[in-house]
């Protein structure tokens, strides 16, 4: 996403080109030089646990698409998801701010935004929601380079609180109802949990993430799993599901099925176990 809004530097580059051709030219080079490198590092060697940002990936290809929400780059599918994101992030916002735009286009700081705001919609059109409309929150990065602009147009007319009104009512129309669904919020709170045979000589994980060291912890609403682990034991889970406010209790599996080991390991295992005592003792 930052290298779909360096373009935007290339309208900075020309309203300031006196400076940047002076005594700024040597930060401009530099800034180069990181955006090449970036580009390599994430196309080329592919750093990081991603697999980097391919050009030819922008574009949607079919044989890519998980669900039937969107479709090739050239379909209805295509716009119409695309056109819910834009409706989604900008709204009435891409009115004020093109109002703005045309109103201080001679404004350089107006310039510098309104390139964020054309790199951010290039990036919407082209970049690959792989999620489909899961993907709404990548997709708003035009969102507040356009606000930043309207709100330049907005305070400066002198039907700022009319239109000020409407923005608010859009703002709150679109997102009012989907943010008690987006954010999960009727599973917000935490529940109480209580494990009445919590063990003491192997150890109890939640969600596959959070040791849990007390009988009674605390967690949000949803379902969740606790898993059950010893050295050289098989690892056991339980599932379990809770709402805000809840408190339950829960018993977990404790089975002593032996995980089949070489003896080599079993030896070595025995040995550590060994250490450890001498170590308490």
């Amino acid at each position: 996403m930052a290298l779909f809004l360096f373009p935007s530097l290339l309208v900075s580059a020309w309203v300031y080109r006196e400076r940047v051709l002076g005594k700024d030219l040597k930060h401009w080079i530099l800034a180069g030089l990181a955006t090449f490198g970036i580009y390599i590092f994430t196309v080329t060697l592919r750093f990081g646990s991603g697999q980097g940002v391919a050009l030819g990936d922008l574009f949607f290809k079919s044989d890519r698409i998980e669900t039937q929400e969107v479709g090739t780059f050239l379909s209805m599918e295509h716009l119409r998801i695309k056109s819910y994101f834009l409706w989604l992030g900008t709204h009435v916002t891409v009115v004020f701010a093109l109002a703005a735009l045309w109103k201080e286009r001679t404004n350089r700081v107006v310039l510098q935004i309104g390139g964020m705001v054309i790199a951010a919609l290039i990036f919407l059109i082209f970049f690959h929601p792989d999620c489909g409309y899961k993907d709404w929150d990548l997709f708003l990065l035009p969102s507040l380079p356009a606000a930043v602009l309207g709100s330049r147009w907005v305070v400066q007319s002198k039907w700022r609180h009319l239109f000020a009104t409407i923005w608010i009512l859009a703002f709150l129309t679109l997102w009012f109802p989907r943010i008690p669904v987006w954010a999960r919020l009727s599973e917000r709170g935490l529940a109480k949990v209580e494990i009445i045979n919590h063990p003491m000589d192997r150890q109890v994980r939640f969600d596959g993430r959070y040791l849990v060291r007390n009988q009674v912890f605390y967690t949000q609403g949803g379902e969740h799993k606790l898993e059950v682990r010893k050295r050289g034991y098989k690892t056991y889970y339980k599932h379990f599901e809770v709402s805000p406010g809840d408190s339950i209790q829960v018993e977990v599996p404790i089975v002593n099925e032996e995980v089949p080991m070489s003896e080599e390991i079993r030896k070595i295992l025995e040995e550590i176990e060994e250490e450890k005592r001498d170590e308490g003792q």
